[in-house]
């Protein structure tokens, strides 16, 4: 049964209407108590409005103050007020029958009621008086109950009449029972069964996702044990149990704690939302508006202590409104692109939509409070984190599944690099034992070709070019037998201290007729360092440099030079050919890259290079290169010096 408050009474006319009114509406008989064990009062009752809080009880109970009492509805529904300023005072006429118990406890199921106080109009005139309420600490109350329990003793059969003065900032729902001890033991049992299967659910799921989150450090879970905390905090708070258990001492926490739990409760779903349906990245206009929300609780809950309890409720009711509606659009979104686990996510919060609701129609008097479901919320928010633990759920299973995924492709792209691996090696190993056999036919050419220029001096141009021929073929030879010695790791350096100039004098022998022939200026600076490295693999990394310098620069010329640089000996290579382009200073390292593919003097296979960098990496020699196109390149060795006593030597 709803209520709402009225407008004052004025004139006399008023005044005869509303008596008349009261006389056809009152009932018409007190409240007979008998022998049974409990009696709701709610039918019982007659209420009235004190506007400024000022009339005392024997002013209420006097006869000329009686026509402005008004009857109850008679819906059989819980007395519901909403949120009212005014002091309410209820009346009820109980007639005590001489088989009826004298001890009676009153319970008014409403932990929220600030401050209710019970009179009891004896047949004789005495009258007695009990205050209770949650603006007083807990050991203050007569009997320790989360409800209001006010112990009732009628001595004797004969009329009594009850009078309940009641002030409250929070929601009038006055639910009044009138029962015996065993009668309110057997109601406990049964009420503290469900609220224990509640809470229980709340703290199995707290501590498994807590376990969970501390398994695989995803803070959906952090958030969602946030929320599941902040709304056992309201719940307590509406059940009593905060009262009695956490803050008996601290009155003032009843009202502030179920608002600032409330508020925890939504500043956590938002946050708990965007991170499972990743709102940010695939839902960005949304998301904007959940971000506001999130500022606007944060405010909230920074202006809570200093706002006042009926405003601080209406602006909460709202934000729980709009808070939970995007996130059901949002549910309702994913749903339909079929997002795993949407179907729960979308459920559990339109439940706690409904729910919610149904309690804020309820605590504003819009709606009849029902005995059998005094706080929708409860229930809604029991499915619906059990629905979101589900939702939690099926996200871990589609993240296992995307695992299992993953690693079974991961397996199979190991499979064929092992098998990619395994091809190149063979390829390697069968290159090598053709270079190998095929030196000794180029061998036997070499020979023939020196005993032809012997016999033979007047065909000594084509004996040059055929002695040619065989050198080229035996670089290439080489080349394909380092590169596969590489790549099946059957290289091994053989690091020793050397002079540099050895080296610098071969390599002026070999290449300065190649440099000559072509017009290129020719410049090899000499130096007297010792390096610690490979004398053979550093030679075949400064031929193969000095080879391409050579072949690449048509006109210019090629300049091999040695500097001391620190701890190294620097060894560059310098040539005026075309240059190379910035995006190839990198690919040009790579296997069988070719530069200037289509000229005639481009006779290699694109491994001199290749094997520089591996070497290089293999001796610990840096290897960088600048280059400007349409100027030439430089390429850079720098070579460890060797020992301090292999330098004196030197």
């Amino acid at each position: 049964m709803t209520l709402h408050q009225r407008a004052p009474v004025n004139g006399w006319w008023a005044q005869a209407l509303l008596c008349v009114v009261w006389l056809l509406c009152a009932p018409a008989q007190a409240l007979t108590l008998a022998e049974a064990e409990a009696y709701d009062l709610s039918a019982a009752f007659t209420y009235r409005y004190d506007d400024g809080g000022t009339l005392s009880v024997r002013e209420v109970l006097s006869r000329h103050e009686a026509w402005r009492f008004s009857p109850l509805p008679q819906d059989g529904g819980i007395p519901n007020f909403g949120y009212q300023s005014t002091t309410l005072w209820l009346k009820a006429e109980l007639e005590v029958t001489a088989h009826a118990p004298d001890q009676w406890l009153m319970q008014v199921a409403n932990p929220q009621l600030d401050r209710v106080e019970v009179f009891v109009l004896e047949p004789g005139g005495r009258l007695s008086r009990s205050v209770g309420g949650d603006a007083l600490p807990f050991s203050e109350r007569v009997v320790p109950h989360r409800h209001l329990i006010f112990p009732l003793v009628f001595n004797g059969a004969g009329p009594r009449t009850l009078v309940l003065r009641i002030q409250s900032s929070s929601s009038l729902q006055i639910p009044v029972t009138l029962l015996q001890p065993q009668s309110l033991l057997s109601q406990d049992h049964r009420l503290y069964s469900l609220l224990s299967l509640y809470f229980g659910l709340l703290a199995g799921l707290f501590a498994y996702n807590l376990l969970l989150y501390l398994a695989v450090r995803d803070r959906v879970y952090l958030y969602y044990i946030a929320f599941v905390a902040a709304m056992a905090v309201a719940q307590l708070t509406t059940s009593g149990f905060g009262a009695q258990f956490l803050w008996p001492e601290r009155p003032g926490w009843n009202n502030l704690a179920l608002h600032l739990g409330y508020a925890a409760c939504g500043l956590t779903a938002i946050l708990f939302g965007r991170r499972f349906l990743h709102s940010a990245d695939e839902l960005p206009r949304l998301d904007r508006a959940l971000r506001w929300l999130l500022v606007s609780w944060v405010i909230y809950i920074l202006l809570r202590p200093w706002m006042d309890y009926k405003t601080a409720a209406h602006v909460l009711i709202a934000m729980v409104v709009g808070t939970i509606l995007p996130l059901v659009l949002a549910g309702l979104d994913r749903l339909i692109a079929r997002r795993r686990g949407a179907r729960y996510f979308l459920l559990a919060w339109s439940l706690l939509m409904v729910c919610g609701v149904a309690e804020s129609l309820i605590s504003l008097g819009w709606l009849p409070a029902n005995t059998l479901l005094p706080h929708p919320v409860m229930v809604g928010s029991a499915f619906e984190m059990l629905l979101l633990s589900f939702a939690l759920a099926d996200r871990i299973k589609a993240d296992r599944e995307a695992k299992e995924l993953a690693l079974s492709m991961g397996l199979r792209e190991q499979v064929k690099k092992q098998e990619a691996e395994r091809q190149s090696i063979e390829k390697s190993r069968f290159l090598a034992a053709v270079s190998h056999d095929l030196r000794q036919p180029l061998f036997a050419l070499g020979l023939a070709t020196e005993s032809l220029h012997a016999r033979e001096p007047a065909h000594d141009p084509m004996v040059f070019q055929m002695k040619s021929a065989l050198g080229s073929a035996n670089g290439l030879l080489d080349s394909i037998m380092t590169m596969a010695r590489l790549e099946t790791g059957s290289l091994r350096a053989n690091m020793s201290d050397f002079s540099i100039q050895p080296l610098l004098d071969r390599v002026d022998l070999t290449f300065e007729p190649q440099a000559m022939t072509k017009g290129l200026r020719w410049v090899v600076t000499p130096s007297i360092a010792c390096v610690h490295s490979d004398p053979v693999l550093l030679e075949r990394m400064v031929s193969n440099l000095v080879s391409n310098a050579v072949r690449f620069t048509h006109s210019g010329g090629v300049v091999v030079s040695c500097r001391l640089s620190g701890p190294c000996l620097l060894l560059q290579v310098w040539d005026t050919g075309a240059g190379i382009e910035p995006a190839h200073h990198e690919t040009i390292f790579n296997e069988y890259f070719r530069g200037e593919p289509e000229t005639e003097s481009d006779n290699g296979v694109g491994l001199g290079l290749f094997i520089v960098k591996n070497c290089a990496a293999m001796l610990g020699v840096g290897l960088s290169l600048r280059s400007v196109p349409g100027r030439g390149s430089c390429f850079s060795l720098r070579i460890p010096l060797a020992r301090a006593g292999s330098q004196s030597q030197a």
